[in-house]
Formats: C-alpha cells, sequence, structure tokens
C-alpha cells in the first residue's frame, strides 16, 4: 500500500517537513495507481484490530463518498484507554506535478525512525492550499498558508506551479478571491473554532490578515 499513498496537506507538513507546525485532525493522501474499492478493503483490512505501540485500532469504516475522493474514519484506543479517531481523505485525482519522494518519519518520542512515507514536495503542498483558497477559502488554508509561505524562495514558480494545480482540475486563476469580503466574514467566523485546538500559540485572523495580503501580492 505504501507506493500508492502519497502523502500531503496540513499532516504532511509537519510529519516531513516542519514539526514545529500545527497540529492537524486528518491526514490526506492522493492514491497513484491503485482501483478506489480495492484501496478502501486493502485500508479497512489493514486497519482490522490490530495493535501498534500500544493503540488499538477498531477498524476502518467509510464516512464519506465523492467524485474526486473518500473518507474514512479509523476510530482507536490509546495506551491510557482514551478513545479517538483518526479522518483519512484519500483522493484519487492524480493531479501531482513535481516528483514524489520518499521521506523519514521519526518517533515524536525518540530519534528512530518508524517508517517511511512517499510525499509531495514541501512547494506543491503550499500551491494546493493557494488553490484551495481560490476554490473554497477554509481557515486551516489561510493559516498554513500564512505561516509557511516565506519558506519558498522562487515565488514566480510556486506561481506558475499554482495555476498549473488550477488548470489540472478545472479551476479558474483568480487570486483576487482569496481575498474575497464575504470569505473572509466566513473564514473569521470560523477561525477561532477550528484553528485554537491545533496551533502552538493563538492569533486571531484580522491579526495575520493584512500580512498575508502582502505575501501573497506575487500571484
Amino acid at each position: 500500500m505504501k507506493d500508492h499513498l502519497i502523502f500531503k496537506g496540513g499532516t504532511a507538513i509537519k510529519k516531513i517537513y516542519y514539526p514545529e507546525a500545527r497540529f492537524s485532525e486528518d491526514m490526506d493522501f492522493t492514491i497513484r495507481s491503485l482501483d478506489e474499492n480495492e484501496t478502501i478493503s486493502s485500508l479497512k483490512e489493514l486497519f482490522s484490530e490490530c495493535v501498534v505501540d500500544s493503540i488499538s485500532f477498531k477498524g476502518a469504516y467509510e464516512e464519506r463518498f465523492s467524485q474526486t475522493g473518500r473518507r474514512l474514519r479509523l476510530p482507536f484506543t490509546g495506551p491510557l484507554r482514551y478513545r479517538n479517531s483518526i479522518r483519512i481523505d484519500l483522493s484519487f485525482r492524480d493531479d501531482i506535478i513535481l516528483e514524489v519522494k520518499e521521506y523519514p518519519t521519526p518517533s515524536k518520542y525518540g530519534d528512530y525512525i518508524l517508517s517511511s512515507v512517499y510525499a509531495i514536495e514541501f512547494v506543491e503542498i503550499i500551491a494546493e492550499k493557494l488553490r484551495a483558497l481560490i476554490d473554497r477559502g477554509y481557515p486551516r488554508d489561510y493559516y498554513d498558508v500564512s505561516a509557511h509561505i516565506d519558506q519558498i524562495q522562487d515565488k514566480a514558480f510556486l506561481k506558475e506551479l499554482t495555476k498549473r494545480k488550477c488548470r489540472l482540475i478545472g479551476i479558474k486563476y483568480e487570486p483576487s478571491k482569496i481575498f474575497n469580503e464575504e470569505v473572509l466574514a466566513r473564514v473569521e467566523s470560523a477561525w477561532r473554532t477550528q484553528l485554537e485546538h491545533l496551533v502552538p500559540q493563538y492569533t486571531d485572523f484580522k491579526t495575520i490578515l493584512p500580512g498575508l495580503r502582502t505575501k501573497l501580492a506575487f500571484l
């Protein structure tokens, strides 16, 4: 399965590129060269009543189905008997542009390597975040772009990559939509609820917005 699961999104930023980044409530993957139903069946079988590092998984179940992806919910019980679940979003739309590489995933509790995972390049994750801002505008995407875009030096390359990402899924490249007043009002109203528990230091939306406008002037 590992060869077909391409890690991306906010959790990939934290686990692969910047450990100090915000926490995330889901895991995002693009599926390559594997049938949808085969993917779902394999993942359900993989997490069927198994125990990994004192974490007991109870079996994944499908939560959502769409034209471009599927969503699984994976319940688990931790070492202290605390129950929770992980959301796994799977995209079957192969719109990855740059080379995919294999990265180690070190343990949070030591220097040893737990495993490795294939992931998209950091710059392409940010391009997907920018595309998401143009298309829908969620608080987490505004936050991630604001927090990480300065780590990309070649803004011209990022702009062209974002344009290509938009074309691949039929979205018109209109960066002005990022600062649409209705969208900004919606993001601000959901900002604290969706982000406060995920970030190391909370900052309200109005505080980051002026700087974000400046950071995205290159688009």
